[in-house]
């Protein structure tokens, strides 16, 4: 080592004279150099290079002061002692996890874990080290214990509330699946005094831990502290991982796991206890729909464009899950239209767990999982239609149903109603026969068209009529078309004059994120610039007239394809339908028809397939 050390940075000097043979008592400029300080020039040995000149200072002389070097920022001093100190509460929380352990310590260590990972960067440091797989392969045999598989459900389910993939390996997922076959809350009753108080104590650690996350990442919704359980924190983490997230591979292990079978079962089982009510639905029957939709929304997510799983939940149990799932709509039906049409100001008041949200909920999900189920599969969609009743349901959701739902929610109904009745009719006619051969009432909308006119007439209100199939859905066609016409046609002074509807609870105002910005040289060359609120309006009342179009589009696009599928091969049926159109003439289908068609190739929304069934029924109504 040398003896000295350098004071400060190297100088790069240009001038060239002869080295000092003893340090200089004074500066260039005059002043004193400090003591113990000595001037070295290094000369260059290559050309083109300059001369370095530094101050050196003896270990001696250094009193006061001594030399640091790279020394850190205080952002980087703080992630390092937090990523040290995540990584050695990871450590002595894995201690304690090891089967040597007892049932006590290892349920305090997966508690630990719990509340660590309220913490969403220790939950980001568990993941970028692959902690996951490693604490979840010391809880393999977490299911056997109440208390301890309560906890290792708790785990799942606070790392599932991130946006991000739970990185679960196959061991994991075998792990969630046992967590949600052994179900605490139908053992509890079977422990001992001693076994039952500690259980409550892990649920109330539990609840604790999750009432202090954001609602926004917490989906308990309204269950009570002992509702909790190992079945219910399992259901809720594979309900968060399955939703858009999950790859094939999960689909594919969730049923090789026993998963899909179990989840399937509860919905039978569920649909088998359900009692028939004449009131709004409450106490144990809702219960029971709760836990139903929960499952409906896994099995929707899990059958989405995996053929295997699809086949799979259709032989299941000789279709009873296609019975429960029939049972379940039609309870949706029924509820939905005992609750009444929903005022906007009472939705608001609403939180997303009320009655009304559970049935909108409910019957979303069970609209898409028979979608999944019956498409382009001419088996799944003659096993679907042959159940009792569910057709005429399935049409009653897209004639009247919407009626008892937000505005702002109508089209989701709307559009999966009419696209199950597209799979169910597009390859089986014993279901296109039995749909041609319903009557029904005319859609609810053009019942209060109708009424609006009776009123200022001399016959005031009169009886709904009952019409063919056929002629409420080519009402529902036209009434659908000439408003998307009129959308088009519209003048920016009309559209501006109308008042776009209002956000139930399940949205926000979509312009809160909007930023005005305003130059404030210009000044007023052009008079008074309008408010940031009269913009935002003006903004806000453009997009509704864009968004009421689409949607008109749309609805009139699957109605006209629902009557293309029902007209082919049925010509005896052409002439009812002909006297419904204007003129006669299908022209207006298939324009309508065409740009839908447009549309799908654009934005490449259905594939080969659905382009091509567009493609056929355009044909076949060209032929007319």
């Amino acid at each position: 080592m040398n003896q000295d050390d350098e004071f400060s940075g190297p100088t790069s000097s240009t001038n060239q004279g002869p080295l000092p043979s003893k340090p200089a008592p004074f500066r260039s400029d005059g002043k004193q150099r400090a003591s113990g300080l000595t001037k070295q020039t290094v000369y260059p040995k290559k050309v083109n290079h300059s001369v370095v000149t530094s101050l050196k200072c003896k270990k001696g002389d250094k009193k006061l002061y001594t030399v640091v070097r790279h020394v850190k920022g205080a952002s980087d001093c703080q992630e390092s002692g937090e990523s040290q100190q995540y990584a050695d509460d990871i450590e002595y929380l894995m201690d304690g996890l090891k089967g040597t352990e007892n049932v006590g310590t290892r349920c305090l260590s997966t508690m630990g874990f719990v509340e660590k990972c309220s913490v969403p960067q220790f939950r980001m440091h568990m993941r970028a080290h692959g902690t996951i797989a490693k604490v979840f392969g010391k809880l393999q045999d977490a299911a056997q214990d109440p208390c301890l598989g309560l906890c290792t459900a708790g785990l799942m389910y606070m790392l599932s509330r991130d946006r991000l993939n739970m990185d679960l390996d196959r061991d994991s997922l075998w792990l969630l699946v046992r967590l949600l076959s052994k179900d605490t809350a139908h053992r509890i009753h079977q422990l001992d005094p001693s076994q039952q108080a500690e259980y409550k104590k892990v649920q109330e650690k539990l609840w604790a831990v999750f009432t202090e996350l954001p609602k926004a990442s917490n989906s308990l919704g309204d269950i009570e502290t002992s509702d909790l359980s190992n079945g219910h924190l399992a259901m809720e983490s594979l309900l968060s991982l399955t939703s858009k997230r999950a790859g094939e591979w999960f689909k594919e292990e969730l049923r090789l796991a026993g998963g899909l079978e179990h989840i399937a079962q509860t919905v039978i089982s569920a649909a088998l206890s359900l009692s028939p009510v004449t009131g709004r639905m409450e106490g144990e029957n809702l219960v029971l729909f709760k836990t139903m939709n929960r499952c409906l929304r896994v099995l929707e997510n899990v059958t989405f464009m995996n053929n295997e799983n699809q086949q799979y939940l259709l032989e299941l149990k000789g279709c009873g899950l296609v019975k429960a799932v029939g049972k379940a709509l039609r309870m949706c039906e029924n509820q939905l239209e005992l609750c009444g049409e929903p005022e906007v100001h009472v939705i608001k008041k609403l939180d997303s767990y009320g009655l009304h949200a559970i049935l909108h909920q409910g019957l979303l999900a069970t609209l898409r999982l028979l979608l999944n189920i019956s498409h382009d599969n001419e088996w799944g969609s003659m096993k679907v239609g042959e159940q009792e009743g569910l057709m005429l349901t399935t049409l009653q959701c897209v004639l009247q149903m919407p009626q008892y739902i937000c505005k702002d929610q109508r089209f989701d109904v709307l559009v999966l109603s009419l696209g199950l009745l597209i799979n169910l009719v597009e390859h089986s006619p014993a279901n296109t026969r039995k749909l041609i051969s319903m009557k029904t009432q005319r859609s609810f909308d053009s019942q209060s068209q109708r009424s609006q006119e009776n009123s200022s007439s001399e016959e005031g209100g009169s009886e709904a009529e009952v019409v063919t199939s056929l002629e409420a859905l080519v009402q529902l066609f036209l009434q659908r078309q000439q408003a998307a016409l009129k959308a088009e046609s519209q003048s920016e002074e009309e559209m501006m004059g109308e008042e776009p509807e209002e956000w139930s609870v399940a949205h926000s105002d979509p312009l809160d994120w909007i930023t005005i910005e305003r130059d404030s040289g210009k000044g007023n060359q052009n008079g008074p610039q309008p408010t940031e609120e009269e913009i935002k309006s003006s903004v806000r009342k453009a997009l509704h007239s864009a968004g009421k179009h689409m949607e008109d589009s749309i609805v009139a696009s699957y109605t006209a394809l629902l009557l293309g599928c029902l007209l082919r091969e049925n010509n005896l049926n052409v002439a009812s339908v002909r006297d419904c159109l204007p003129d006669g003439d299908f022209t207006c289908m298939v324009d309508m028809l065409k740009k839908f068609l447009s549309f799908i190739e654009l934005t490449n929304a259905a594939g080969n397939t659905g382009s091509k069934s567009i493609s056929k029924v355009i044909e076949v109504l060209e032929c007319f």
